[in-house]
């Protein structure tokens, strides 16, 4: 072997610690070793850093691991807003459907308030102030029929044939235009086109134009008119031997006042009329005539002196 190979053999077995302490003792009396034993004594007094192999891994292994594919999340908010905006839009053409085309009609007005609405079959009902009507609009056909509180007047198309049902009568017709009120405790029907039939118990009465009737008590009274229409559709209501209570009754469904009539003054009969649209001229077309003394208050109120 030559001396360069048996050279690098010793270095290598001294690097791996192979050397036995008789050669490491023969190596270092050699002098052409000299340079290269100071080297190898400087590198065993190298060392290297601690090392946490299992945490290197653990690291390599999460660096060289296929990448596991993204979970995609499916959001069902957007199908449920949308199924919630069909399902809104399926009830309101319900609800719109149905109160469209069948169902029970109601109609209310307020203080003063007049409105005009037209039936099924044409016809045309004026629902005059604090009053209330209500029918069956998708039964129509099969029973025409009206419940109603307070006074309306009807325009009936020709053929038209339906009921008025009051809590005192009922009034049946076929073709005419007809004022129905329930107020003041009575039944009072006014028959201006056609015919009319009162019917309330056991008892009716048929009317002609310019005839009416008062059911009241249990007993009708026949009355004739000549106007061609309800007065109280226009701008005043005209009465004719009436209860001074009755009339201011009326009065209270067209004005915001407060009037507690006295006793003696309940049964007083009034033949006149008062105006709808001013309340201290209808007091004066009440009062004035029966010389009653009376004071509006600044809140509304008739105080009787």
């Amino acid at each position: 072997m030559s001396a360069e190979l048996e050279n690098k053999e010793l270095i290598a077995r001294w690097l791996s610690g192979d050397l036995s302490e008789e050669e490491k003792a023969s190596l270092a009396q050699r002098d052409d070793l000299g340079d290269l034993k100071a080297v190898l004594e400087d590198v065993s007094t190298w060392s290297l850093p601690p090392v946490d192999t299992e945490a290197n891994l653990k690291r390599l292994r999460a660096k060289t691991a296929a990448p596991k594919p993204e979970a995609k999340v499916i959001s069902f908010r957007p199908f449920l807003r949308v199924a919630a905006a069909i399902a809104l839009i399926a009830t309101v053409w319900f609800v719109y459907d149905y109160t469209s085309n069948s169902g029970l009609v109601d109609l209310n007005t307020g203080l003063a308030e007049t409105i005009e609405h037209e039936l099924p079959n044409g016809s045309i009902i004026t629902l005059g102030a604090v009053s209330s009507a209500s029918y069956d609009k998708g039964a129509w056909e099969d029973e025409r029929f009206i419940e109603l509180d307070g006074q309306a007047f009807f325009d009936v198309e020709s053929g038209a044939k339906f009921t008025v049902n009051t809590a005192y009568g009922d009034v049946t017709v076929l073709g005419t235009e007809f004022d129905v009120q329930t107020v003041n405790g009575a039944l009072k029907v006014n028959c201006f086109e056609g015919s009319v039939a009162v019917i309330s118990s056991d008892q009716q009465e048929v009317l002609k134009p310019g005839e009416g009737v008062v059911f009241e008590n249990g007993s009708f009274e026949r009355i004739s008119f000549n106007n061609r229409t309800p007065n109280w559709t226009g701008a005043s209501s005209v009465y004719s031997l009436t209860a001074l209570e009755d009339v201011i009754n009326d009065l209270k469904r067209y004005y915001q006042v407060e009037i507690d009539l006295p006793d003696d003054l309940a049964n007083e009969s009034y033949t006149g009329s008062f105006s709808h649209n001013d309340l201290e001229a209808a007091l004066r077309s009440i009062f004035t005539p029966l010389e009653i003394a009376y004071t509006l208050s600044a809140d509304g109120t008739v105080v009787f002196e």
